[in-house]
Protein backbone atom coordinates (compact mmCIF):
# COMPACT_ATOMS: atom_id res chain seq x y z
CA UNK A 1 0.00 0.00 0.00
CA UNK A 2 2.66 2.35 0.59
CA UNK A 3 4.57 1.78 -2.42
CA UNK A 4 1.08 2.51 -4.64
CA UNK A 5 0.90 5.67 -2.35
CA UNK A 6 4.02 6.89 -2.92
CA UNK A 7 4.11 6.12 -6.89
CA UNK A 8 0.70 8.40 -6.48
CA UNK A 9 2.27 10.75 -4.90
CA UNK A 10 5.19 11.09 -7.28
CA UNK A 11 2.23 11.39 -10.31
CA UNK A 12 0.36 13.98 -8.46
CA UNK A 13 3.36 15.80 -6.98
CA UNK A 14 4.26 16.32 -10.37
CA UNK A 15 1.54 17.90 -11.22
CA UNK A 16 1.63 19.88 -8.20
CA UNK A 17 5.13 20.86 -8.67
CA UNK A 18 4.59 21.36 -12.11
CA UNK A 19 2.04 23.92 -11.03
CA UNK A 20 4.03 25.43 -8.48
CA UNK A 21 7.17 25.77 -10.51
CA UNK A 22 5.48 27.27 -13.37
CA UNK A 23 4.05 30.14 -11.15
CA UNK A 24 6.87 30.96 -9.10
CA UNK A 25 8.84 31.12 -12.51
CA UNK A 26 6.24 33.35 -13.73
CA UNK A 27 6.38 35.36 -11.21
CA UNK A 28 10.17 35.68 -11.21
CA UNK A 29 9.28 36.54 -15.41
CA UNK A 30 7.09 39.87 -14.11
CA UNK A 31 10.08 41.05 -11.85
CA UNK A 32 8.93 39.91 -8.24
CA UNK A 33 12.06 39.27 -5.84
CA UNK A 34 12.74 35.28 -5.31
CA UNK A 35 11.13 35.33 -1.78
CA UNK A 36 7.65 36.81 -3.50
CA UNK A 37 7.68 34.58 -6.02
CA UNK A 38 8.23 31.88 -3.76
CA UNK A 39 5.36 33.25 -1.08
CA UNK A 40 3.08 33.79 -3.93
CA UNK A 41 3.18 30.19 -5.79
CA UNK A 42 3.11 28.68 -2.30
CA UNK A 43 -0.02 30.04 -1.25
CA UNK A 44 -1.57 29.34 -4.23
CA UNK A 45 -0.94 25.70 -4.56
CA UNK A 46 -1.81 25.09 -0.83
CA UNK A 47 -5.55 24.67 -1.80
CA UNK A 48 -5.07 22.76 -5.60
CA UNK A 49 -2.12 20.27 -3.67
CA UNK A 50 -4.54 19.81 -0.30
CA UNK A 51 -7.62 18.16 -2.76
CA UNK A 52 -5.23 16.25 -5.06
CA UNK A 53 -2.98 14.78 -2.42
CA UNK A 54 -5.58 13.91 -0.52
CA UNK A 55 -8.01 12.49 -2.32
CA UNK A 56 -5.92 10.66 -4.86
CA UNK A 57 -2.90 9.65 -3.07
CA UNK A 58 -4.18 9.22 0.83
CA UNK A 59 -7.91 8.39 -0.10
CA UNK A 60 -9.42 10.83 2.19
CA UNK A 61 -11.71 14.01 1.90
CA UNK A 62 -12.11 15.03 5.07
CA UNK A 63 -11.21 19.07 5.14
CA UNK A 64 -10.38 19.09 8.77
CA UNK A 65 -7.15 18.14 8.20
CA UNK A 66 -6.37 21.41 5.94
CA UNK A 67 -5.05 22.67 9.20
CA UNK A 68 -2.46 20.10 9.82
CA UNK A 69 -1.42 20.50 6.12
CA UNK A 70 -1.11 24.32 6.20
CA UNK A 71 1.34 23.65 9.23
CA UNK A 72 3.26 21.60 7.31
CA UNK A 73 3.42 23.64 3.98
CA UNK A 74 4.47 26.84 6.52
CA UNK A 75 7.81 24.70 7.56
CA UNK A 76 7.98 23.55 3.98
CA UNK A 77 8.13 26.93 3.17
CA UNK A 78 10.54 28.07 5.99
CA UNK A 79 13.28 25.09 4.80
CA UNK A 80 12.44 25.50 1.08
CA UNK A 81 13.07 29.82 1.81
CA UNK A 82 16.11 28.97 3.82
CA UNK A 83 17.18 26.52 1.13
CA UNK A 84 16.66 28.37 -2.21
CA UNK A 85 18.57 31.77 -0.38
CA UNK A 86 21.61 29.81 0.18
CA UNK A 87 22.14 28.08 -3.03
CA UNK A 88 21.86 31.96 -4.69
CA UNK A 89 24.16 32.19 -2.38
CA UNK A 90 26.56 30.04 -4.11
CA UNK A 91 25.75 32.19 -7.65
CA UNK A 92 22.61 29.71 -8.75
CA UNK A 93 19.81 31.47 -10.73
CA UNK A 94 16.74 31.73 -8.25
CA UNK A 95 15.28 29.42 -11.07
CA UNK A 96 18.26 26.83 -10.88
CA UNK A 97 18.44 26.93 -7.12
CA UNK A 98 14.53 26.51 -6.89
CA UNK A 99 15.04 23.55 -8.79
CA UNK A 100 18.07 22.14 -7.17
CA UNK A 101 16.16 22.19 -3.69
CA UNK A 102 12.77 20.70 -4.57
CA UNK A 103 13.95 16.97 -5.33
CA UNK A 104 14.79 16.42 -1.39
CA UNK A 105 11.80 18.57 -0.88
CA UNK A 106 9.41 16.68 -2.05
CA UNK A 107 10.30 13.13 -0.56
CA UNK A 108 9.91 15.33 2.97
CA UNK A 109 6.52 16.70 2.09
CA UNK A 110 5.53 12.95 1.29
CA UNK A 111 6.64 11.35 4.53
CA UNK A 112 5.20 14.61 6.11
CA UNK A 113 2.04 14.12 4.21
CA UNK A 114 1.66 10.59 5.05
CA UNK A 115 2.58 10.58 8.61
CA UNK A 116 1.45 14.21 10.12
CA UNK A 117 -1.17 14.94 7.47
CA UNK A 118 -2.99 12.08 6.11
CA UNK A 119 -2.24 9.40 8.32
CA UNK A 120 -5.18 7.00 10.10
CA UNK A 121 -6.13 8.22 13.13
CA UNK A 122 -4.53 6.18 16.42
CA UNK A 123 -6.70 3.25 17.53
CA UNK A 124 -7.29 4.27 21.14
CA UNK A 125 -4.88 2.68 23.75
CA UNK A 126 -6.58 3.32 26.49
CA UNK A 127 -9.56 1.03 25.07
CA UNK A 128 -10.84 -1.76 28.01
CA UNK A 129 -9.56 -5.54 26.98
CA UNK A 130 -12.70 -7.89 26.14
CA UNK A 131 -13.41 -9.62 29.37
Amino acid sequence: MIKIAFVRFLIVGAVNTLVGYGLFCAFLYVGLAPLIALTLATVLGVCFNFFSTGRIVFGHKDPSRFRRFVLLYVVYFAVNAGLLESARAFGLSAYAAQALVMPPLVIALYLGQRRFVFSPPAENQFKKAPS
